[in-house]
């Protein structure tokens, strides 16, 4: 684990600034994509964002998605139950007949709700136009002059009309009851009146339309009060056929389908019928607001026709909700008096519908409240009744399918048009809106992601990563953006951030495929026999690429070969084939430990391995890795020594000479062949002699004193002689590496001690004294081969004494 994150944090150094130029494409590139909504991304976006809602809103394992009932609400539901029941039972049937119902409906639904106490009525129906029964038209408008509750209701948009008269000085009504006035007739005191004339009758229609629309003036704009620049969102155009002289087209036109045109159509408010027009509260527009797609994502709040500022169906409940004088509309912020709810900068905000309709919001068939109307006083059902109405904002909508005001939300493809008033209220209410991130919030965001997945695939260069990580970001990405939007009310961008993470993703795939550096694709081809693979991949990431002409370095040279290897090849003379696979078997334990301590293999020569330690890979400690490498290797040879005993093959032993020095190190070959890499220098020589000159010691490993200097206190050894290698002046001190410390016997230290006693007395040409002390270490291991072989030169001198300048330096031979 060490060593990955290791090559984690060397990729990253090497490549960092790759890595960001990349990512920054990538964002660049995935915000253009998005702002010119190439191959239409804003579909991607809208997908994505709906995805996320739906899978982290109302869900049990997400906590910050439950969201509870909203209990101030109550949506009285023209659904499925109330046209069967309505249709069943004969009284109501013959009052209110068949959908679309007589209004004395609402009468009686509007009158009851202000008997048990409702708090507002809000209503998402528009009444335009006058149905058969012109009665019951004026009961409504005769019940809504006389109840105490406040009613909202909706009206529409159509092109071909002319805007209402300009109000100058809107206000917001409030609801009184007051007492309905009798008609009065001019004619009344004619004897005979006269029938009017078809012009008479066409005038005074005329007339009623213009002081309909005057009415309507007075009662639908709302004041707002605007700030930071912001301004009402213009009314949705309806596009047609028409001319190119700018007429419309009529039939005849559509039939010859020839020099027709695509005109936009203002819209402007239709008044509602002279019955309701005076006596309703406020008036609010029922606009779907419905995005590209189709979908009610979002709201603007305010609306204009060019006249006049009108507010949304909820905008306007909300104002007698809170009773507003009028509405501030400034960047951001969305003010109800005292009420304060946060928006989007431009005066938008997405509608936060944590769920379906039934998930959020307590409904009530309309066919119950007109059974609770006619409840006895007291009886549980009027009691009923008036627990689930009383103080509650009552919506009145149509959820049945076959009222047609079936549309798509985020949360489902049929869901019933009044749901998006009652979220938006609710969002007013609880201040719950969910805002959009600054477009610098959703830049940040591609880059991080960008960011991510461009070190995912350069760091972890594996085919898996190349390809799945644009899968992932493309396919999954919401998941992230989801859980953000859900938790915190803010919607960050989630398309254009997968795109950039998938760009950047697919350019750090192309640079790693075609423009990664060929020295380190020839690095991995050269040494990938000679070092083990993550040695060599922190070789090239670390970006210490070996010089052709060699350069100085301190390393460690490691020389071993097999004991008497000569022999073991006449044993084995007549099989020449099984000596080949017995030498491969002493190599592949051999060659594995180096590798694991960081050595590169310098070459096989025979049975003779040469390795080198701090180079390439420029290890501190390379002295130190050199002898626990030295130590393993012993461990591993004395395990293949029993299995070759076992299999009766002779007994096979290894010596190493260890010698640390500065040299010259680099590749040996041509620019375009095949190279060595080696240390040439004095250093390098002399760690080849110290594994010969094992035989003349008794020991299996030797090292020199730049070795022994930079471990002291790190292994255990002992300095055996000085010597003079042959060929060489120099004299250098020799050192046995015995074991690390802790790991060696207590009996072999004293052997230790005896034996340093001993040389000392014998450069002091003390022999026999230095006999005597030898004499204490071979008791205690009468093995230990340095101790036999010093106490042979005592006894030698000791017959024939050195000269008198004898300088305690002893020759060793080829």
């Amino acid at each position: 684990m060490r060593k990955t994150l290791t090559l984690i944090r060397l990729r990253f150094v090497r490549l960092w600034w790759v890595m960001v130029l990349i990512s920054a494409v990538g964002t660049a590139v995935g915000f253009a994509w998005w702002h010119f909504d190439f191959l239409q991304m804003s579909d991607d976006e809208r997908n994505a964002y709906d995805d996320g809602l739906k899978r982290f809103n109302a869900k049990w394992w997400f906590p910050w998605g439950q969201k509870p009932f909203v209990e101030e609400m109550v949506l009285v539901e023209i659904d499925d139950k109330t046209f069967a029941e309505v249709k069943a039972f004969e009284a109501w049937n013959l009052v209110y007949g068949s959908w679309p119902y007589e209004r004395i409906i609402w009468r009686d639904v509007i009158g009851y709700l202000d008997q048990v106490g409702a708090r507002l009525v809000v209503m998402d129906v528009t009444l335009s136009e006058h149905q058969g029964n012109l009665a019951s038209d004026e009961a409504l408008g005769l019940k809504l002059a006389e109840v105490s509750v406040p009613v909202v209701m909706g009206f529409g948009e159509v092109p071909l009309v002319e805007p209402l008269p300009r109000n100058e000085h809107p206000v917001v009504r409030r609801h009184q009851r007051t007492l309905p006035q009798p008609a009065t007739d001019a004619g009344a005191d004619d004897e005979f009146p006269t029938e009017p004339s078809a012009d008479e009758r066409a005038r005074a229609a005329a007339e009623a339309r213009v002081k309909l629309r005057e009415r309507a003036a007075a009662n639908y704009p709302l004041p707002v009060h605007y700030e930071g620049g912001l301004a009402a969102t213009p009314f949705d155009t309806e596009a047609t056929f028409g001319l190119s002289d700018g007429g419309l087209a009529t039939g005849s036109d559509l039939q010859r389908d020839a020099g027709l045109v695509t005109v936009e159509l203002p819209r402007s408010p239709v008044p509602a019928i002279a019955d309701v027009i005076d006596t309703v509260t406020g008036f609010g527009t029922v606009d779907t607001e419905a995005d590209e797609d189709g979908k009610m994502r979002s709201t603007h709040f305010i609306y204009t026709d060019g006249a006049n500022d009108y507010g949304t169906l909820a905008t306007v409940a909300a104002v007698q909700l809170y009773g507003a004088d009028a509405v501030t509309y400034a960047p951001g912020r969305l003010g109800f008096g005292e009420h304060q709810v946060r928006i989007n900068p431009d005066g938008s905000a997405l509608i936060n519908y944590s769920g379906k309709l039934n998930d959020r919001f307590r409904t009530l068939s309309l066919s119950d409240v007109l059974r609770y109307r006619t409840a006895p006083e007291g009886s549980p059902l009027a009691r009923e009744g008036e627990a689930r109405l009383k103080g509650k904002v009552v919506f009145i909508g149509a959820t049945a399918q076959g009222t047609g005001d079936q549309k798509p939300t985020p949360f489902s493809s049929f869901e019933p048009g009044v749901v998006k008033q009652m979220a938006t209220l609710d969002n007013i209410m609880h201040d719950r809106f969910i805002r959009d991130s600054p477009m610098w919030g959703s830049l940040l965001l591609a880059f991080l992601v960008a960011l991510f997945s461009v070190a995912l695939v350069m760091v972890a260069q594996s085919f898996i990563t190349d390809i799945g990580a644009p899968v992932f970001l493309t396919f999954s990405f919401f998941v992230l953006t989801g859980s953000f939007i859900t938790f915190t009310n803010i919607h960050m961008l989630s398309a254009m951030p997968g795109m950039a993470g998938t760009l950047a993703a697919v350019c750090a795939t192309a640079f790693n495929r075609f423009f990664a550096n060929k020295d380190r694709e020839f690095m991995r081809e050269a040494f990938s026999q000679y070092m083990e693979s993550e040695v060599l991949e922190h070789l090239v990431e670390s970006n210490q690429l070996p010089q052709l002409d060699g350069e100085d370095m301190e390393v460690t040279a490691f020389f071993s070969d097999i004991r008497n290897f000569s022999s073991f090849s006449e044993a084995l003379h007549a099989e020449p084939k099984k000596l080949m696979k017995l030498l491969n078997r002493y190599l592949s334990a051999v060659t594995p430990v180096l590798k694991r301590h960081g050595a590169c293999i310098d070459k096989y020569i025979g049975d003779a391995v040469v390795a080198l330690f701090g180079a390439p890979v420029r290890h501190r400690d390379h002295a130190l890795r050199a002898c626990q490498a030295a130590l393993e290797v012993q461990v591993a040879i004395a395990g293949l020594r029993k299995q070759f005993s076992a299999e009766g093959l002779p007994d096979v032993y290894t010596r190493i000479g260890l010698n640390s020095d500065h040299m010259l190190v680099g590749n040996v070959g041509s620019d375009d062949g095949p190279i060595d890499f080696t240390a040439i220098g004095d250093g390098m020589n002399l760690a080849a002699r110290l594994e010969g000159t094992n035989k003349a010691f008794d020991t299996l490993i030797l090292m020199g004193p730049n070795t022994f200097k930079a471990t002291e206190g790190q292994v255990v050894a002992r300095e055996l002689d000085l010597i003079r290698v042959a060929g060489k002046q120099q004299v250098v001190a020799v050192y046995e590496l015995v074991g690390l410390p802790g790991q060696v016997p207590a009996q072999r230290h004293q052997v230790l001690e005896l034996y340093q006693r001993g040389l000392a007395l014998y450069r002091q040409r003390d022999f026999q004294q230095a006999l005597a002390v030898l004499g204490q270490a071979h008791q205690v291991d009468p093995t230990d081969g340095p101790t036999k072989v010093l106490a042979a030169k005592c006894s030698r001198f000791m017959q024939h004494p050195p000269p008198s300048d004898w300088d305690g330096v002893t020759q060793v031979e080829k």
